[in-house]
């Protein structure tokens, strides 16, 4: 194991690292009280040594942007989100190209997000010990059983991977996700619109289009605010003191500070600000009013329909051995009953070969979904 805590080991590791096929990589960060996270620790592992970058001893973690950038060099995690999300926050790269050994677990194993130690021990029959969940990271020195946890989160990356790939080979299913890991690595699902913040808020869907031009002001004002603080969301305003105050919309700081807790969040400046940006939409014309989706379940012919669909999903995906959610989620099927074809990634590659043609025939009635013996049967009518 190889801590990374000084140029020469950074550039000596770099060289490794650019030089390899694929790095295995993960993270350690806090972000319990900041908007940002605090990254702690990066471990990578390139083919039979661990390196443990440690952040704290470098002015800027950006001097990993080349190795993140590298064409040549494939990128592999398990469960990449949030580890994607901090690395491009950090050097302004978002990792690429990509493969993420939780969603191959998808087409793999059936399995449906599942954590690395239970991946591990239902692939390769290794077992992983998981103390030291909860952590403080940004803590020095790092114990030895600190640093143990750490390595092993990339320590078995390698051989689950090459696993995972045989398996793929084996299924004829090597390209099946090449959209999804491309998808991941798209730069704009890190960047955020504050004026998009409010359609996230609890109990959104209560208020009425008036009041959603208060809420998406007053969210998007929100969002700045915690930013410009690197504080939580909710330390600043919480969801439903936000949905609270566009109910009853005050045209005063007493008034606002009658909306519980408020007084307790706010300074007096921070109050008039309120209030500013409550006048503003307030001026909001109707036209521009915003609007929420409708839910999918607002059509009782769509949903029964989509129970219909989603269980030929299932079917396909048990007979398969591929998870149900990688084939398409409600809200997609939910599209495609609805007509929304062209775009419709169920209507693509091996998707449309397990189970994108037969959904289509489900919906023209050219067949049906019988029982027989307590299975499941598909029926052709026509």
């Amino acid at each position: 194991m190889v801590y990374i805590d000084s140029n020469e080991k950074l550039n000596n590791f770099l060289k490794v690292a650019l030089r390899a096929k694929f790095v295995c990589v993960d993270t350690e960060f806090m972000r319990e009280k900041t908007y940002y996270p605090q990254l702690s620790l990066i471990q990578f592992q390139v083919e039979d040594e661990t390196y443990l970058y440690d952040p704290f001893c470098f002015k800027s973690v950006k001097t990993l942007a080349p190795l993140f950038d590298a064409e040549n060099v494939l990128k592999v995690f398990h469960a990449s989100c949030q580890d994607l999300e901090i690395l491009y926050f950090e050097t302004d790269v978002v990792p690429h190209p990509i493969f993420d050994t939780q969603i191959a677990a998808s087409i793999t194993e059936g399995t449906n997000q599942p954590g690395l130690a239970n991946l591990l021990k239902k692939s390769l029959d290794i077992t992983i010990e998981k103390t030291e969940g909860f952590t403080d990271w940004n803590r020095r020195p790092l114990s030895e059983s600190q640093l143990k946890y750490a390595a092993e989160d990339v320590l078995y990356l390698p051989a689950l991977y090459k696993h995972q790939i045989k398996r793929m080979k084996e299924l004829g299913r090597e390209h099946w996700l090449d959209d999804e890991f491309h998808e991941l690595c798209r730069q704009d699902r890190f960047e955020i619109d504050p004026r998009e913040r409010f359609v996230h808020l609890k109990h959104v869907n209560k208020l009425k289009p008036k009041q959603l031009a208060l809420a998406r002001e007053l969210a998007a004002w929100r969002e700045e605010k915690a930013q410009h603080l690197n504080l939580p969301r909710k330390w600043v305003l919480t969801d439903e003191q936000i949905t609270e105050i566009c109910k009853r919309d005050p045209k005063s700081i007493d008034a606002l500070f009658n909306v519980r807790g408020v007084q307790n969040a706010l300074n007096t400046n921070e109050a008039r600000e309120v209030i500013a940006v409550l006048k503003l939409g307030r001026s909001c014309d109707v036209e521009n009013y915003p609007h929420l989706e409708e839910p999918n379940s607002a059509e009782g012919n769509v949903e029964d329909i989509v129970y219909l669909m989603n269980a030929l999903v299932k079917l396909r995906a048990t007979q398969n051995s591929v998870c149900p959610t990688i084939i398409g989620n409600n809200h997609e099927l939910t599209d495609l009953a609805r007509g929304h074809k062209k775009h419709s990634k169920l209507l693509k590659g091996w998707r449309k070969e397990i189970v994108g043609n037969e959904l289509l025939d489900l919906l023209d009635g050219k067949i049906g979904i019988t029982c027989s013996n307590g299975a499941l049967r598909i029926q052709h009518l026509v």
